[in-house]
């Protein structure tokens, strides 16, 4: 399994609210653009993405699968922003 940490802010890590689960927001986003993720987070992590794709896996899906993570964490950043603004 390979993991990503999500913060609120890349510069100094700051993370997001635990109340605003972000996390599951994102694996939310990325199971409606058919790729499956492990929301996760516990201790000074709060929020993080897990992904465990095959050992087989090509680089042509390694391609695909950042490729919709990334799809899927702005769709969660834009929906947080849309609805505190």
């Amino acid at each position: 399994m390979q993991g990503v940490e999500l913060v609120a802010d890349r510069s100094s890590g700051q993370p997001f609210a635990r109340s605003v689960e972000f996390a599951a927001r994102v694996a939310g986003a990325a199971l409606e653009r058919d790729l499956w993720v492990y929301p996760a987070g516990s201790g000074p992590v709060s929020d993080a993405i897990l992904l465990g794709p095959p050992y087989t896996i090509g680089e042509d899906h390694v391609e695909l699968i950042v490729q919709t993570l990334r799809e899927a964490i702005d769709a969660a950043a834009g929906a947080l922003l849309s609805a505190a603004g």
